[in-house]
Parts: structure tokens; C-alpha cells; sequence
């Protein structure tokens, strides 16, 4: 199996569940995946947080991931990877009235997802030549000026961070020459601020 592109997807499809109980089932997927992909600190990371996408706290799991001893098998409760994706994106396409045939997916996002994620105090050590950056859950609810110093960055995902003013965050960022995308998935953002369109 490409658990590469299985955690991407599952990642994409959870964004328009119809169901509770296959959303759930979709959050397990993506957590088996990362972590059969080689990706066990960001499976451990995921599993830890289960309750904020209200679901019950999942010791048993948490506990099998850190010592490396997570089966498939192990988990009865999701018919895991039976779920068809694309079953799911001819869903989301009606439920957002797309009329083509393919749900967009934006390359950089799928970029970022396997970015390491930082936090707001590493910004001094890291290259700042860099194109890629993932700030997503760095509790930062205030950008500082320290990433004017990042003048190649293409994309920078500040998902799942609770920003406190976007019209200054998109002040800050107007002065990067090179950011072409931005991630805010779950960051408070509900209008669109002025100096957009300036």
C-alpha cells in the first residue's frame, strides 16, 4: 500500500466527513498510515489530539505507537482501508457544488503536511533560505518580524494556531517576495481583512 498518498488522502477526505463514525474512521486511517510510513512522531502527535476532533482519548493506541509496536490488526473498531477515496471526493464535489470532476488539491499543502513542524522560537536557527515552512500548531496567535528574514519561502502553512489579527499578519506577510501560498485551516480567520485588497 502507498501510505504516502493513503495519509494525504484520508488527511483531505476528513475535511467533508458525512458521517461521524466514518470521520472517526478516517482520523484512525490517517494515523495508521503516517505511522506505517515511517512517520511515528507525527502519529503520536495526531493520536494525542484525538480529542480535539471529539474524539475519546486513545491510550492504548498512544501507547503502541511510542514503543513501535502498532499492528493493523490490533485495531478491531475501523475496517481499516476500506474506506474508497474516491467514492469520498465525488461526495465532497457535491457538497460544494464543484462542477469538475476532480477535487483541487493545491500541491504545496500536500508539501507542508511533510514538513517538520516547528514552533515560533526556531525561527532564528532554521536556514532562512528555506522555501518550505510548517508553523502549523506552534501556538502563535502573533507572527514575529522575525520571518522577514525567510525572502525565498514559497509556502507557509499557520494551521491550527490562534491568530489574533489577520489584517497585521497579512501586513507582515505582503513583505515576502517569494509566498505564493498560505495555510490557515482552523485559525479563527472569517473575513477576508482589508489589506488584501490593497
Amino acid at each position: 500500500m502507498d501510505y504516502e498518498k493513503a495519509a494525504f488522502d484520508y488527511e483531505e477526505a476528513s475535511l467533508y466527513p458525512s458521517r461521524k463514525d466514518r470521520f472517526e474512521a478516517l482520523i484512525y486511517y490517517k494515523i495508521y498510515s503516517t505511522y506505517f510510513l515511517g512517520n511515528k512522531k507525527s502519529a503520536f502527535w495526531q493520536a494525542g489530539f484525538l480529542e480535539n476532533y471529539g474524539i475519546k482519548r486513545d491510550t492504548v493506541l498512544m501507547k503502541a505507537i511510542s514503543e513501535e509496536k502498532l499492528d493493523i490488526k490490533d485495531y478491531e473498531g475501523v475496517p481499516l482501508f476500506s474506506i474508497d477515496i474516491e467514492e469520498i471526493r465525488k461526495e465532497i464535489q457535491i457538497q460544494l457544488q464543484l462542477e469538475y470532476s476532480m477535487v483541487y488539491i493545491p500541491a504545496y499543502s500536500k508539501e507542508l503536511y511533510y514538513e517538520p513542524r516547528h514552533k515560533v522560537d526556531d525561527l532564528a536557527g532554521l536556514d532562512k533560505s528555506i522555501e518550505l515552512l510548517n508553523l502549523s500548531s506552534a501556538n502563535i496567535t502573533e507572527l514575529p518580524d522575525d520571518i522577514l528574514g525567510f525572502t525565498n519561502l514559497r509556502a507557509l502553512d499557520l494551521s491550527r494556531n490562534k491568530i489574533t489579527d489577520f489584517d497585521k499578519l497579512f501586513k507582515l506577510l505582503s513583505h515576502l517576495p517569494s509566498l505564493e501560498y498560505l495555510e490557515l485551516d482552523l485559525s479563527n480567520l472569517k473575513y477576508i481583512p482589508p489589506s488584501l485588497y490593497n
